[in-house]
């Protein structure tokens, strides 16, 4: 009986510290890229190695294009965010995107319409 209930405790404790987002012991950064020319792309976080999250994303889409934003979580595949709101700035879209391996984070701007000029995003992120 004791062995169950320290069992069923210690799960408790683990399951809650597995799922916690952001414990506050976390390296905070930001990181922006910027893109001039329609139908391309570049990370804004290159793949690193380590645990942690990214907080939140923010693109300043002024530009007439479709921007997208894609999330690599893991080594796994792309996770997708299309930015419709053209001709502004979106403001800070909260996240809590918890990867345990590896994160890239990358911007694509859309063929149409051929319009060239700045596209900056950030993304607000931490290492454990």
């Amino acid at each position: 009986m004791r062995t169950s209930a320290l069992a069923l405790a210690l799960c408790l404790v683990f399951a809650s510290a597995a799922s916690a987002a952001d414990d506050g012991n976390t390296q905070p950064r930001l990181t922006s890229s910027n893109l001039n020319s329609p139908n391309s792309a570049i990370d804004i976080i290159a793949t690193t190695n380590g645990t942690g999250n990214v907080k939140g994303v923010q693109c300043d889409n002024t530009i007439m294009s479709g921007l997208a934003i894609e999330f690599y979580i893991n080594g796994g595949s792309a996770q997708t965010i299309s930015l419709a709101n053209y001709g502004s700035d979106t403001g800070w879209i909260p996240m809590n995107l918890r990867f345990t391996s590896s994160i890239r984070v990358r911007m694509m701007r859309a063929l149409s319409p051929v319009v060239y000029g700045d596209t900056p995003c950030t993304v607000s992120w931490a290492l454990d």
